[in-house]
């Protein structure tokens, strides 16, 4: 049961003002009228064991836990039209959040709350109800103390910020850039800018979920990942990408052989990218 949460409201053309949104968005939804957008923590303090996931990954996959939070707050409210959009949908959150005045951008690109810090997740509400509007104050609450840019393993906000580089973005990635993936430490995003940031005090901890450690043997017990993953956040990434995960943690603590390696090479030898990034690792243990 979520109860600790912070909520903005904007009004759909102020959001249009703001952002340019598809014509085909604007078409199905030239119904709405407001946004209603919620932040609602998840865990900043950390958990220390072979493997785990970044901290959003800690408990139940949070797409349905906020979307059942949500539908409880429409009815609260009594919306007659609205729809429940988390993460995937046609709303730019953080440019929603910002309109609100619930937060701001910093230099790793993630919204800052001052509540909050950035260990937060972001749903919204959208409905043809018209509310009054409280014009909020927009405040920079990044400090430029570049922490986050200088605890990037892989200097992904040295110029901006490289998606490329980054490694919450390749653990869900299938990369050539074999040697990106060494500074991992995490089998499933990363959290080395967010623990960094000065707004993160790691004085929340929310209930963990032990399906969250994962290892090689482990993995090796499941019959079936998806159903195995059907309530955890890194279920859409698929079986292949996990093993792959698992497998560079695994070289980087020299806690298997190249011959293991082998076996789930000659297992998947005709996916290219894992193959090749298996290559990688048997010549990674050489060393």
């Amino acid at each position: 049961m979520i109860k600790d949460f912070e909520r903005g409201i904007i009004s759909f053309s102020d959001y249009l003002a703001e952002i340019n949104v598809l014509d085909k968005y604007k078409e199905k939804y030239s119904w709405v009228k407001s946004i209603i957008i919620y932040h609602i923590p998840y865990s900043n303090v950390t958990y220390y064991d072979n493997y785990l996931p970044a901290k959003f990954a800690y408990s139940t996959d949070y797409h349905k836990v906020i979307k059942e939070f949500l539908e409880e707050e429409a009815k609260k409210m009594a919306l007659k039209k609205y729809e429940v959009l988390v993460d995937v949908n046609f709303i730019n959150e953080k440019v929603a959040s910002y309109l609100a005045g619930m937060g701001s951008v910093g230099k790793n690109q993630l919204l800052i709350s001052k509540r909050f810090g950035t260990f937060f997740n972001i749903g919204t509400i959208v409905t043809d109800e018209v509310f009054n509007y409280n014009k909020e104050i927009k405040e920079d609450l990044c400090l430029n103390c570049n922490k986050c840019i200088k605890s990037c393993p892989n200097h992904a906000l040295d110029n901006g910020y490289d998606k490329n580089k980054c490694l919450s973005f390749l653990t869900q990635s299938a990369s050539k850039d074999f040697k990106l993936y060494d500074n991992m430490v995490l089998y499933y995003g990363c959290d080395a800018c967010q623990d960094a940031c000065p707004y993160n005090k790691s004085d929340r901890d929310i209930p963990f979920d032990d399906k969250s450690k994962l290892n090689l043997e482990i993995l090796e017990q499941i019959d079936d990942y998806k159903a195995f993953a059907l309530d955890k956040t890194y279920n859409w990434i698929g079986h292949l990408k996990m093993l792959r995960n698992i497998l560079v943690l695994e070289t980087k603590n020299k806690n298997i052989s190249k011959e293991r390696i082998e076996y789930y090479q000659n297992k998947h030898k005709d996916v290219k990218w894992f193959y090749d990034h298996l290559e990688y690792l048997k010549n990674k243990l050489g060393e």
